[in-house]
């Protein structure tokens, strides 16, 4: 048996579970604003869900540096071949440098979605957990009581004890911290732009204006996070005109990544 049937057996018992999963309409954009901010606000994060929430921002962040690749899973869904579909999403796991299982998982979603209306994102099957933190009553505002400039004032000064009560509850209740990721969409669109894009660290490095060890640090361990293998390095470089049109495409993939911010 070749390498290229083995693979296609591996992945098809994945992509039969997509298929039932298709039916019972359970299909969610990921949404690390969801999964991230409306747990109370304090970015308590189930373990699991943690890496569902940043393969969400880097799928964000592959749509930002590279809508191509989208645009490409658009096409193949417009083709409705079913099966058959199966060599061109290969393909397009191997031209976008996304070949891990859970990336097979997104494009056959996003391309077997069975609405009539194409998807505006990447789709994925819902995958986090079913439990939800139970939160700490807060102090209750009484407007016939008090002014709400004094429980303003009163809330403030009990903010700590309410923050120190919510993560013990948080933890009684089965839930680990994981460490906070603000910087996160930064980092998925350099990893983006190096995975998808093909640019060099460097070369990010230059177009960001950060130091180029930051780069590797970031794209080394948001890779590890979300269980992406990272392409091999490129021994060639890329000059003239080449140059010139990656470089603008890296520079506008970080700006509409800031812009997105807004």
């Amino acid at each position: 048996m070749t390498r290229r049937k083995r693979k296609a057996t591996h992945e098809a018992p994945a992509r039969r579970q997509v298929i039932e999963e298709l039916s019972s309409d359970e299909w969610c954009r990921l949404d690390p604003v969801r999964l991230t901010k409306d747990r109370i606000a304090f970015e308590l994060i189930y373990e699991r869900e943690s890496v569902i929430a940043a393969r969400a921002e880097f799928l964000d962040a592959v749509q930002r540096a590279a809508p191509e690749a989208f645009s490409e899973l658009l096409a193949i869904r417009a083709n409705r071949g079913g099966e058959s579909n199966g060599p061109l999403l290969d393909n397009w796991q191997r031209r976008w440098n996304l070949t891990d299982e859970w990336c097979a998982l997104v494009a056959f979603a996003t391309t077997h979605e069975p609405s009539d209306e194409p998807p505006p994102y990447f789709l994925y099957p819902e995958m986090s957990s079913s439990r939800s933190f139970k939160p700490v009553p807060a102090p209750a505002f009484d407007p016939t009581r008090e002014t709400w400039a004094n429980y303003r004032k009163r809330l403030s000064a009990s903010l700590d004890e309410y923050r120190t009560q919510s993560d013990a509850a948080a933890e009684r209740q089965g839930f680990k911290f994981v460490k906070e990721r603000r910087s996160l969409r930064k980092h998925s669109i350099w990893l983006a732009c190096y995975q998808c894009l093909g640019a060099s660290k460097k070369l990010i490095a230059d177009v960001s204006n950060e130091d180029r060890a930051a780069i590797q640090y970031a794209v080394d361990e948001t890779a590890k996070l979300i269980g992406l293998k990272l392409r091999p390095e490129s021994n060639s470089k890329i000059r003239g005109a080449a140059y010139q049109k990656l470089t603008e495409q890296v520079r506008d993939a970080l700006l509409r990544s800031r812009e997105s911010e807004r």
